[in-house]
């Protein structure tokens, strides 16, 4: 079983990109080239700046791009021609190293796609030549429904995530794991290249679609809608990209279809329940939960909480309705904020050996307070 990195920021409702235009990376809004930067959720900021020809390197990437440089891309749309095309320097935190990437916007809402092809290697000597591409990896496909609570519209928001490496075991205490790098989102594998991912990401039930779209650097964006979803609907997952294209990695053909869960909602006793939350990290942390329905039996509900890269997650039954978090795991975080969130979740994971992916495809449903959903930021003493 794949030890997920529990992401804390998945709750946070990112805005959508607008009728009329759909932009995909992280280009300016002008004529003039932009250098980029993406935040852990694939959110992105741009500014633009001067850039010239040939790709120019520093000790942490290049610093600069000119349009050979992205030769290996081929940025399209579905109807229309594709505007704004520019390459870019992409400084993404996900990346260790700066690298050129195509940007670019399709009007009309119309569905973009960016194929990266790796360049042919360059061999010498008498070995064998083959490309370093990497070959699997990790990923999480998750869909997060926030239930209408008070005031609050529903909305769902679809995220994706995938890694050429595997996550770390973590440190168990009890239902909980703590994570040192549970948040960190930095790429493994190749510097220099887009992150590994199999194109258009479709997730569907009865009356409700939605998709997430690849940028050219290989990361997605998380993408809003104002539908939700019944417990117990059955969720389809789907890429366009499946089988072996020939530009490695590939990915997994058949992919699960995952019940919603439940939803939960927290005691008003609950530390957790409270509108500013404050913990005490010495001594342990009950939760408890009533459930909207009888959850079925690989139903679960999520406590998570995390500081700077560490997360602390503890899974527990949620048919149970109770569960403990040990001192001994809030210890493991320092005092001060600290980011948290309790759902339910339903989980289903696609082990693929053949392809070398362990892949977790996840539904989870925010779970209500008496003021609101349980996410936000907290005190730890």
């Amino acid at each position: 079983m794949t030890t997920r990195n529990f992401m804390i920021p998945m709750f946070v409702v990112l805005a959508g990109c607008g009728a009329e235009t759909l932009k995909v990376g992280n280009g300016s809004s002008g004529s003039e080239p932009a250098s980029t930067s993406t935040d852990e959720q694939g959110s992105s900021s741009s500014g633009t700046s001067e850039v010239g020809e040939g790709g120019q390197e520093s000790a942490s990437g290049v610093t600069s791009c000119g349009a050979s440089d992205c030769s290996a891309f081929s940025f399209t749309c579905a109807t229309g021609t594709a505007t704004n095309v520019q390459c870019v320097v992409d400084t993404s935190n996900q990346f260790a190293e700066s690298f050129c990437t195509l940007t670019g916007e399709c009007s009309g809402g119309a569905a973009s796609s960016c194929v990266y092809t790796p360049p042919s290697p360059t061999c010498t000597g008498s070995g064998a030549c083959a490309e370093a591409v990497s070959a699997g990896g990790s990923g999480v496909v998750t869909l997060l429904i926030d239930p209408p609570v008070g005031s609050a519209p529903s909305t769902s928001v679809l995220s994706a995530y995938f890694d050429s490496a595997t996550d770390g075991p973590g440190q168990t205490y009890g239902s909980c794991v703590y994570n040192a790098s549970g948040n960190d989102l930095v790429h493994s594998g190749e510097v220099g290249t887009p992150a590994p991912n199999p194109g258009t990401i479709t997730v569907s039930a009865s009356g409700f679609s939605t998709s997430a779209v690849a940028a050219c650097n290989g990361l997605y964006a998380p993408t809003t809608s104002s539908t939700t979803l019944a417990a117990g609907s059955l969720v389809s997952f789907a890429w366009s990209t499946p089988g072996d294209t020939g530009l490695g990695p590939y990915f997994p053909t058949s992919l699960p279809s995952v019940p919603a869960p439940h939803f939960a909602t927290l005691a008003a006793s609950d530390a957790l329940a409270a509108a500013s939350p404050s913990v005490t990290r010495a001594t342990d942390l009950p939760v408890s939960w009533t459930m909207t329905g009888t959850p079925l039996s690989l139903e679960s509900v999520v406590v998570v909480f995390a500081q700077g890269q560490a997360t602390v997650a503890c899974t527990f039954d949620a048919s149970a309705g109770t569960g403990v978090v040990p001192a001994d795991a809030l210890l493991a975080l320092d005092t001060g904020s600290a980011s948290y969130a309790v759902y339910s979740l339903h989980q289903d994971e696609d082990n693929a050996q053949e392809v070398g992916w362990d892949i977790l495809f996840d539904v989870e449903m925010a779970a209500a307070t008496p003021t609101g959903l349980a996410n936000g930021t907290l005190t730890l003493e």
